[in-house]
């Protein structure tokens, strides 16, 4: 019995000793790392900055795209075939310089038609004033052949009344009285016939005056259609409406433009590219703090190590969503006055906001 007791405290010494023996090198590895990883930790570094005295700012960044102060389209009213240009890209143009012209042929037709219209009509006209000054002429002779026929009946009347009274006395027959009569009443119906041949005239005066002005209201239309086919000739000569720069042409010699709906764009001018614009779209948190006149500078792509600066002149109340962000634009002016800066360019921009001058600082 006790030989069997010795057995087996020897058996569990052992079975303790294997058990520590798989234990112990995992428990060993993990403490030297950990030794290891501690012994190896860096020291705790410390930086030190000289406070000084100055100015700091805040700012409002935003991305935007240089543009023109003014882009002028130029378009043509007319359709047709252009048959010269005289810019390109880059030209500086004057105010009323040529810049492209419209094939004018139908239209030069048009205006000939128009011209010969209007000259008939004028000749009409005149004709109607020669039958009016006839008209108003034979007026006046039937007015002088009525003042005529009334005295012949004044004459015939006073003569009728003398010869009554003698046939009454017994002077001139009867038959005498009778022929006085009819003198009379003839010279009544001539004046009669007179008057209604005046009337007739002077009806015959007023047709011709309405025919007249008639006429004369043609002949004002067919001045409009002169006019107008002659404003239609000068479009076809594309003008430039300001001083500027050429930033854009989108048509070529010999191509078709057509106006039917509306007029189509054919160049682009920037007016003075000396002084230009930034639009920039600012983030609705930020755009209380902006006010119009703050300053502003702002870098580009072509010169990133130069800084152009500029002033807010003015925050659009207008608002816009990108990507469910309302953002508002805010407008920058600056000089550009060697055009280094082109339209179209992206700026990336800082708008200060908030200011202290000679204050204690720090670097972040």
């Amino acid at each position: 019995m006790g030989r069997l007791i010795e057995i087996l405290k020897g058996l569990w010494l052992r079975s303790m000793m294997h058990r520590a023996l798989l234990v112990a090198p995992p428990v060993v590895l993990i403490l030297l790392l950990g030794y290891i990883s501690v012994g190896a930790r860096a020291t705790t570094q410390y930086f030190t900055a000289k406070v000084e005295q100055g100015d700091i700012s805040q700012v409002v960044q935003a991305t935007g795209t240089i543009n023109p102060v003014n882009t002028v389209p130029v378009g043509s009213v007319v359709s047709g075939n252009v048959v010269a240009i005289n810019v390109d890209f880059n030209s500086k143009v004057k105010k009323n310089d040529i810049l492209a012209e419209i094939d004018p042929v139908p239209f030069q037709n048009q205006l000939k038609q128009a011209q010969a219209d209007y000259q008939n009509s004028v000749a009409n006209v005149a004709n109607l004033e020669a039958q009016i000054e006839t008209a108003r002429a034979n007026v006046g002779t039937m007015k002088a052949n009525v003042s005529k026929a009334h005295a012949t009946t004044v004459d015939m009347g006073t003569q009728l009344t003398r010869t009554k009274s003698l046939a009454d006395q017994g002077v001139f027959s009867a038959q005498q009285k009778d022929d006085a009569q009819a003198n009379y009443d003839e010279a009544v119906a001539a004046e009669n016939a007179t008057v209604a041949q005046e009337k007739q005239s002077e009806a015959q005066l007023a047709a011709t005056i309405a025919q007249r002005d008639q006429a004369k209201a043609q002949m004002l239309m067919k001045r409009a259609a002169v006019d107008s086919a002659s404003l239609q000739l000068s479009y076809c000569t594309i003008r430039a409406p300001i001083d500027g720069t050429v930033i854009n042409r989108t048509v070529n010699v010999g191509q078709p433009v057509a106006a039917s709906l509306q007029a189509p764009n054919l160049f682009s001018i920037g007016q003075d590219l000396t002084h230009m614009l930034v639009y920039t779209n600012t983030d609705e948190a930020d755009v209380g703090r902006i006010l119009v006149g703050a300053q502003a500078n702002f870098r580009v792509d072509t010169f990133p190590r130069e800084t152009f600066y500029g002033h807010v002149v003015q925050v659009r109340m207008n608002a816009a969503t990108i990507q469910n962000v309302v953002t508002y634009n805010t407008t920058i002016a600056f000089d550009n006055p060697d055009v280094r800066l082109f339209p179209g360019m992206t700026a990336y921009v800082s708008i200060t906001v908030a200011t202290a001058n000679n204050v204690v600082n720090i670097p972040n």
